[in-house]
């Protein structure tokens, strides 16, 4: 039941108002941020009282407000309260103890907050109670210890009792819990009444909101890996990619060149379960599986089962992530679209998505309020402390890249350090990757000297003294910048207050009321910045983007065109040359993931069907370099760890068998290669024997497939120049020249000439082996069979017959010692009618005894007929 208190008159409630008149001015007198100039009617707002009479209230439980418990504020209707306006607020109640006949008093300071200092300390609690209620609502049912209510508030304009006359400027707003006589619960917050006199120019303002893997709140998602967008069930790749299809072999001497690059392509990875905090990614049953923090580089403890299909950067990822993220983003973009507030978004989260010329985000690139952070909100910071400013490079030109095609719109690229203390080097990075927009903490860079009034958030910073020119930066606003993460820094100590969002965005609008105020023909631009590092609310988010834009004293300006402003001239605290957080990614981080990228390409390679880490893994350089992780760098450790662990096994289950040593006589020969897959897909590879030594020469790498458990034999083509005992490292690459896995050597001896010199030496044997036996023959006695013819004479019919004498080799050395002429040529009268002798096969056989003549045999005569006989004939024998 909701109705209105009639509070009695007294002394005491007069004293109060008193009290409340007087109090504004001394707590601007002890500000170190009051006005030094302030408008003509800026001191009429103390005496601006409501209609409605002031009563007294419940004395409270505690001396400080502080100490009740607290109220949480839900929401106020409207941002910016108009004279004639009614006021809704809703709050959420919690008490520690039951509370029984409650009651809600909404109350608004009459008084207006003319310096930051007495603003916060208003938020703070620590002002007195002095105003009467504007209404009370009645709480019929009792709270128990504990339960949360959920109440509405509402006053008329009535009620509020707010004068046509009233001053411009923030109040204060009060909900008390009552119970009986005591206030047992409160909260506050601000509120800003009217519109300023034309004479206030509008504050440039621009509000910067992050989407990153820990801003949009999208479970399964790690910073530095996007959403896996259509990657299949089993986490197996797309069978089109395998290598073997008509790929070429590969370059020798293409494993030599190291690969520098910061990431393999941007579709299609398998995401982690995101760090949050000073939280190590937990299991289902809440077991912390981070790992017990030991360094990256060091030698991990073997995993059980089968590492190579086990992907320890999938865990808690979830179907939809990438649906979910592309939605987030969207959600922004569209709520922020005409606004005037600026969205800094990592491309990573909309990896697979389709771009377009009519979605939201393109409308914010169109209007010049859309930013690119480095692909996978890369850490500047970190990167410039390591020297990998090509790497920052690429990932910078890369998110501007990827933009561009969802967007069809050139954005600037943004330089936001992941730090509350930049330095110059991060700087002097950010101008090195041609950074379009630098974004810097204010807290970093306060002014040299103290100053009455809020400075610019437009700065040129000279990181050199004697350089010529200076780096274009803005600055936040940094205790706006807390209020929007959530707390509320005290003026006077470290301390700080916990607020609710919409506690926040009242707070930032009244704070840039009275930063106009301070200073009314100086309107000094100014930055705001979401923690991009905690999740965002993004309806409060959105809220408070439309509220800026409707705020008569803001005039919302892109962070591009805040840069075309001139500085504001004052002189503001050098930058350290280095300062190196907690948490930051090192060199052998780096080292490590690129080591890791480079195995995951290597399987990603050589076979059709990879294991699931593959695609995670093929992002680590990405991953590591992400701001995302300075949390949680023991996550980041952890799952650098898991991933080489994983991928060493994949690239060592294949692997060239050992072999005994190998004989090479011939000039060129195939040497026999066996490759054995211990893993469970088959493997495409490239067999290529590597000598150390110019004697062997092996011209081509040979293709071999090796089925999944299995084993193969590829016969590489060798030729063999010279000779010796040759060590010789076998190596199985890829198609694109990767090496895989470590080498095997064998010893070949290669015997390069013996074939020829066994050719000739068994000729050479051969020839000797004939010329002896020739000899030996010789030597024995070979005979050769000759014919002895008798001549025969005409008519004579007692001539003798022809004989066949087999003569001996050495017959000219007749036993008598005389050289006898041959009968025959003596004889040129005689007509040789012999028969040949080789018509007989006797007459060729070899005889038993060479050294003796066999006895002639008859032979047919050969005379003409009717011859006469002539005794005096010679003979011829031969």
């Amino acid at each position: 039941m909701r109705t209105s208190a009639p509070w009695g008159r007294g002394a005491g409630a007069l004293l109060a108002l008193v009290l409340l008149a007087l109090t504004p001015g001394g707590a601007a007198a002890a500000s170190p941020h009051a006005p030094a100039a302030q408008a003509p009617q800026s001191q009429a707002h103390q005496a601006q009282h409501p209609t409605q009479p002031a009563t007294a209230l419940p004395a409270p439980r505690a001396e400080n407000d502080a100490d009740l418990p607290p109220v949480r504020l839900d929401d106020v209707t409207p941002e910016r309260l108009e004279t004639g306006d009614d006021l809704s607020v809703t709050v959420t109640l919690t008490p520690t103890e039951a509370v029984e006949e409650s009651a809600l008093n909404l109350i608004l300071d009459p008084s207006i907050a003319i310096s930051r200092s007495q603003l916060f300390a208003w938020q703070a609690q620590t002002e007195p109670l002095t105003a009467a209620p504007a209404t009370t609502v009645e709480l019929d049912d009792p709270i128990d210890a504990g339960e949360s209510v959920t109440v509405e508030i509402e006053a008329t304009a009535e009620e509020l009792g707010l004068s046509e006359t009233a001053d411009w400027g923030p109040r204060g707003l009060q909900v008390l819990l009552t119970s009986g006589d005591e206030v047992v619960g409160q909260t506050r917050t601000v509120i800003v009444l009217g519109e300023p006199e034309s004479y206030f120019n509008p504050l440039p303002v621009s509000l910067v909101v992050p989407a990153t893997a820990q801003s949009i709140g999208v479970d399964g998602l790690s910073p530095g890996l996007g959403p896996s967008a259509g990657s299949d069930d089993d986490g197996q790749g797309s069978a089109d990619e395998s290598p073997s299809d008509g790929g070429e072999p590969p370059d020798d001497d293409a494993q030599d060149s190291a690969t520098d690059a910061p990431g393999a392509g941007d579709a299609g990875t398998t995401t982690t379960d995101e760090p949050s905090g000073d939280e190590n990614p937990t299991d289902e049953d809440g077991e912390d599986t981070a790992g017990a923090g030991s360094d990256v580089g060091q030698d991990g403890d073997e995993t059980d089962g089968d590492a190579t299909n086990v992907d320890p950067g999938a865990e808690g990822v979830e179907a939809g992530a990438a649906a979910a993220a592309q939605g987030a983003v969207e959600h922004l973009a569209d709520g922020l679209a005409g606004t005037g507030a600026t969205l800094a978004l990592d491309p990573v989260l909309l990896e697979g998505a389709a771009g377009g010329q009519d979605t939201p985000l393109a409308d914010l690139a169109a209007d010049s309020q859309l930013l690119a952070l480095p692909s996978g909100d890369a850490d500047l910071a970190a990167l410039a402390h390591v020297g990998r400013t090509e790497l920052a490079r690429e990932l910078t030109t890369r998110a501007v890249d990827r933009i561009g095609e969802l967007t069809g719109h050139v954005v600037p690229s943004l330089a936001w350090p992941a730090t509350d203390s930049p330095d110059a080097r991060t700087v002097e990075l950010a101008a090195d990757v041609d950074a379009s927009v630098v974004l810097l903490p204010g807290d970093a860079l306060d002014p040299e000297v103290p100053i009455a009034y809020t400075p610019s958030g437009r700065a040129d910073l000279l990181l050199d003294p004697d350089a010529s020119t200076a780096v274009p930066a803005l600055v936040t606003e940094g205790r706006l910048e807390a209020a929007l993460a959530g707390t509320m820094q005290s003026w006077t100590d470290d301390s700080e207050l916990e607020i609710s969002p919409a506690q926040a965005s009242q707070l930032v609008l009244a704070d840039l009321a009275v930063i106009l105020r301070e200073r009314p023909s100086d309107p000094r631009p100014q930055v705001l910045s979401f923690d991009r590092s905690t999740t965002l609310d993004a309806d409060a988010a959105i809220e408070l983007a439309e509220a800026l834009g409707d705020a008569p004293w803001v005039e919302m300006t892109a962070p591009d065109e805040l840069l075309a402003l001139e500085d504001s001239g004052v002189d503001r605290e050098p930058l350290p040359d280095e300062v190196v957080g907690a948490g930051e990614v090192t060199a052998r981080d780096l080292q490590v993931a690129e080591e890791v990228e480079e195995s995951a390409g290597v399987v990603r390679t050589m076979t059709a069907t990879p294991p699931a880490i593959v695609e995670s893994a093929s992002q680590a350089v990405r991953m590591a370099a992400s701001a995302g992780w300075r949390d949680d760098p023991t996550a980041r450790d952890d799952l650098l760890r898991g991933w080489r662990e994983s991928l060493s096994s994949a690239t060592g289950a294949v692997h060239a068998e050992p072999t005994s040593p190998i004989n090479l006589i011939a000039a060129s020969a195939d040497l026999p290669v066996h490759v054995v897959n211990d893993g469970d897909f088959d493997a495409q590879v490239y067999v290529v024997i590597d000598p150390d030594d110019p004697r062997l020469v092996a011209p081509e790498p040979v293709p071999l497939t090796v089925p999944a458990g299995g084993s193969a034999t590829a016969q590489v083509a060798v030729e063999a120049i010279g000779s010796g005992d040759l060590p010789v490292a076998i190596r199985l690459l890829t198609s694109d020249g990767r090496q895989i896995g470590g080498e095997e050597t064998i010893v070949v001896r290669v015997r390069a000439g013996w074939e020829g010199y066994g050719v000739a030496v068994v000729g050479i044997l051969l020839a000797v082996l004939f010329v002896a036996g020739l000899v030996k023959r010789i030597r024995r006695g070979v005979r050769v069979p000759t014919r002895e013819r008798t001549p025969v004479i005409a008519g004579d019919p007692g001539a003798p017959t022809e004989h066949v004498v087999e003569e001996s080799a050495d017959s000219a050395d007749s036993p008598d010692g005389a050289d006898t002429p041959d009968r025959a040529e003596n004889s040129p009268d005689v007509t040789d009618t012999l028969d040949r002798a080789e018509d007989s096969p006797e007459a060729t056989a070899t005889p038993d005894r060479p050294d003796t003549l066999e006895r002639p045999r008859p032979a047919l005569p050969t005379e003409p007929p009717n011859q006469p006989d002539d005794p005096d004939s010679p003979k011829e024998t031969r």
